[in-house]
């Protein structure tokens, strides 16, 4: 299964051409948005027959849905893989926190501020298109699912407080990350320095060294 494109198709062998497609509309999407988007150029990036298109996703109108839903998913799957590789090569707390300290500081910072743009932008779409709604809700359920599956991994390593919910705790900081949104837009914002200061101070409140008084950012 790859990584990064979240729509399934019916059988495995099908995945390359899922993806080609997938990453063709994201493509042509970000160029000329839904209403510019051309299937024939589509077609033509991914070198896919207009039957498969047809087969996998059922019409256009299908494959930009996918695309959508792929992009609202994307960055947060790569932050998730991201702290699956720290979980399996941490060898101690210390590492792991390390780790995850560089993670939050690249989700507060502007490297990330596309990506985060790009998910509140698909957001944004669900109340005028009801079969993206349908495709994101259940995306939605897997990032849920599978973050709260990280958290677990997190308390059971030290990190996180055992007694936390992992679907509430996974849930805050997907709600936490699109909301940064707010900071990018503002006409005044604190600095980095502040700000990561900041995050730091409410985060360590999840933190079995926040809550014993010894949880540090630095």
């Amino acid at each position: 299964m790859s990584e990064e494109i979240w729509f399934e198709p019916k059988q495995d062998r099908a995945r390359p051409t899922v993806d080609a497609l997938i990453n063709a509309a994201i493509d042509e999407l970000r160029e000329h948005g839904p209403s510019g988007l051309r299937q024939d150029r589509v077609l033509a990036a991914s070198g896919v027959a207009q039957g498969s298109l047809y087969h996998h996703f059922g019409s256009r109108d299908g494959l930009i849905d996918a695309a959508y839903a792929t992009v609202f998913t994307r960055a947060t799957n790569q932050i998730m893989e991201r702290i699956r590789r720290a979980l399996e090569h941490a060898t101690s707390v210390e590492d792991l926190t390390a780790e995850l300290v560089e993670i939050i500081d690249y989700l507060i910072g502007s490297e990330f501020e596309g990506a985060r743009q790009d998910a509140l932008a698909v957001l944004a779409m669900v109340n005028t298109r009801d079969s993206l709604a349908t495709l994101v809700q259940d995306a939605q359920r897997k990032i849920a699912s599978d973050m709260s599956e990280i958290i677990t991994e997190l308390q059971r390593f030290g990190i996180l407080q055992p007694e936390l919910d992992p679907l509430s705790v996974a849930l805050f900081i997907q709600s936490f990350t699109l909301g940064q949104v707010v900071v990018s837009v503002d006409s005044n914002p604190p600095s980095h320095e502040t700000w990561h200061n900041t995050v730091f101070a409410a985060l360590s409140g999840f933190t079995v060294a926040g809550r014993d008084g010894q949880f540090s950012s630095d």
